[in-house]
């Protein structure tokens, strides 16, 4: 989902993973390193630890919860991060970018790449491009030519290294290229990680938005929401494309926006875009 207004929340200048203090000096930073502005004096300070922004999941695997509010609907951010054999970071979806999120990020490892795994994720890719320059960043056919960011690599073509193709499966949901969404199953955990293609938000709070929630189709538990089967324009491919997802396995399905789905994940799915019984 995107073109959403986010809670924005300001923070100390900071420089986390390297610098001194107020030296007023410094030289571009190495792959996982971030800049993480916010206003301020000016001067630059150590970033605090807070723990307990990262919520894992499974073995080298956290997700990252953020404020996203659309239509008088909570919907939530939710990033994954991943650590790869050897202990680089990957950080899929990600939300708002706090000073202290990053240094608890800095604190698990060198964060390498950033993902974006559908054309309406922008929303904070670059706050996170700035905070990380020696990042790789990783997204979807199309993503450069409409927001005109930097991509260092499409989905979908070679892998950065085998570690990346180790952990990591890329598959394509065909079918839809308005929304152009690309689904990444983390093989150890079986934990398939969407965009907008499932959402499962919280209950709401107070009636206005339960209302909205029912409006927009996203009440009760995991739902596709009504406008995204208006973005289907070739059923079969896209059927097609989730079949081969569901026959790639997994467990848990970590949605984009809402909670993860922890048990029946595959059930869910083929419930919400009403897929005939495997």
């Amino acid at each position: 989902m995107g073109r959403c207004r986010a809670r924005r929340r300001t923070g100390p200048k900071t420089q986390a993973g390297g610098g001194s203090p107020g030296s007023g000096r410094g030289c571009a930073p190495e792959a996982g390193q971030a800049q993480v502005s916010g206003r301020g004096t000016g001067s630059s300070v150590n970033l605090p630890r807070v723990a307990g922004l990262l919520q894992p999941l499974a073995q080298d695997l956290w997700i990252q919860r953020g404020p996203l509010r659309h239509l008088g609907v909570e919907y939530g951010r939710v990033g994954c991060l991943i650590r790869l054999r050897g202990g680089d970071l990957v950080l899929i979806t990600p939300g708002p970018l706090r000073p202290d999120l990053a240094a608890e990020i800095a604190a698990l490892g060198p964060l390498r790449h950033l993902v974006a795994n559908n054309l309406f994720h922008n929303l904070f890719l670059s706050d996170w491009l700035a905070a990380f320059p020696g990042a790789l960043c990783h997204a979807v056919p199309g993503f450069q030519g409409r927001y005109g960011l930097r991509v260092d690599r499409e989905l979908g073509t070679a892998a950065p290294d085998g570690r990346w193709a180790e952990a990591l499966q890329e598959l394509p949901v065909e079918g839809m290229p308005k929304v152009g969404e690309w689904l990444l199953l983390h093989r150890p955990s079986a934990s398939l990680i969407v965009g907008d293609l499932l959402f499962n938000l919280p209950a709401p709070r107070g009636w206005r938005e339960a209302a909205m929630q029912r409006l927009l189709g996203l009440w009760g538990g995991p739902a596709r929401g009504r406008r995204y089967p208006g973005f289907v324009s070739d059923p079969r491919a896209f059927e097609a494309s989730l079949e081969r997802a569901l026959k790639a396995g997994f467990e848990r399905l970590i949605p984009a926006h809402g909670e993860p789905i922890e048990a029946g994940a595959m059930a869910a799915l083929r419930r919400v875009w009403r897929l005939p019984a495997g």
